[in-house]
């Protein structure tokens, strides 16, 4: 409580000031790290130079508890739990889809099933994200499992087994547009409810009041990434 006061003080000094000055925490998954800084920091920076951005990564859970916690002010997340003392402050569509190389089997098919993925090496984020609990999700809905040839914490992890030719992973496309902008990739549609209706979402704590320059950042968030642009 005695945190939470703190933090909502602090928001109101910074009203007085307005934008000239303070700092911004921001919490996210790292497959949003990238289009943050290429998209909506670097806007930011350029309008709000004095503004100071702490950006940190982390998995689905950690990212959702230090908003919680006032740890930080806003997150980015996919397919973030439910939870009361969190509120959305903006959420786009984003589907999961199977990753492969371009000359890979599936890459020439329009969409792929979990039983035909279950046929290839599979590379998985590590189950503290949110990706995995919502590909667990739907490996329990269809009574199918996938046996992971390879588990990482980092998603430049499996996207270097799929582009070595050594199997397929399963990711939103918003995680690997700068790969797929370059070819080095191929994005395919998995026929399954829960990874077809799977989304992403800005995050704060449900009654903080935000600074002026966090409120603005969430706005440029919103409207500088591609992740929140309606999902192809």
């Amino acid at each position: 409580q005695h945190q939470s006061h703190q933090h909502d003080m602090l928001a109101k000094v910074d009203a007085v000031r307005g934008l000239r000055s303070g700092n911004i925490s921001v919490v996210s998954g790292e497959g949003f790290a990238q289009e943050l800084i290429e998209g909506p920091i670097r806007q930011f920076r350029q309008q709000y130079p004095n503004v100071s951005i702490a950006l940190e990564i982390y998995g689905t859970n950690e990212i959702v508890r230090r908003v919680r916690e006032d740890a930080a002010e806003i997150g980015l997340v996919y397919y973030a739990p439910a939870d009361s003392r969190i509120t959305s402050r903006g959420s786009a569509h984003q589907p999961m889809h199977a990753i492969v190389a371009p000359g890979h089997p599936l890459s020439r098919m329009p969409h792929a099933s979990l039983q035909q993925l279950s046929e290839w090496p599979v590379a998985l984020l590590q189950g503290v994200y949110g990706i995995r609990q919502l590909v667990e999700y739907a490996e329990h809905a269809e009574k199918i499992r996938l046996s992971p040839a390879l588990t990482s914490n980092l998603i430049s992890v499996l996207m270097a087994f799929v582009t070595s030719g050594q199997g397929v992973t399963l990711l939103p496309k918003c995680s690997v547009t700068t790969e797929l902008q370059q070819g080095r990739v191929v994005a395919v549609p998995i026929n399954n409810p829960a990874l077809l209706s799977a989304d992403v979402q800005l995050i704060t704590r449900a009654g903080r009041q935000l600074s002026p320059a966090a409120n603005r950042f969430l706005q440029y968030c919103m409207q500088g990434m591609q992740a929140f642009q309606e999902a192809a």
